[in-house]
């Protein structure tokens, strides 16, 4: 997991300035394994059709492969 934060705050005594505030996170998990069991999953139901089909399957993803990130963001400006 990694964590990559960035903060920038502004202010200022002056009323004519205006106060400013914006964070930031980005966290991203890697090299993440996933073995996961009986995952129920659909198909059909296509425009025209109204059959569908629900099956059950293992899926597992070894070796890493599995990774992901998060990016938030918040900007406050304050008058």
């Amino acid at each position: 997991m990694t964590v990559s934060p960035h903060n920038f705050i502004k202010f200022s005594p002056y009323s004519a300035i205006t106060d400013q505030q914006h964070h930031e996170i980005t966290l991203t998990f890697g090299q993440m394994q996933a073995d996961m069991r009986d995952v129920v999953f659909y198909s059909g139901g296509e425009t025209g059709t109204k059959m569908t089909d629900s099956r059950l399957a293992d899926v597992d993803l070894g070796g890493g492969v599995l990774r992901f990130s998060l990016h938030l963001c918040r900007e406050v400006v304050l008058t």
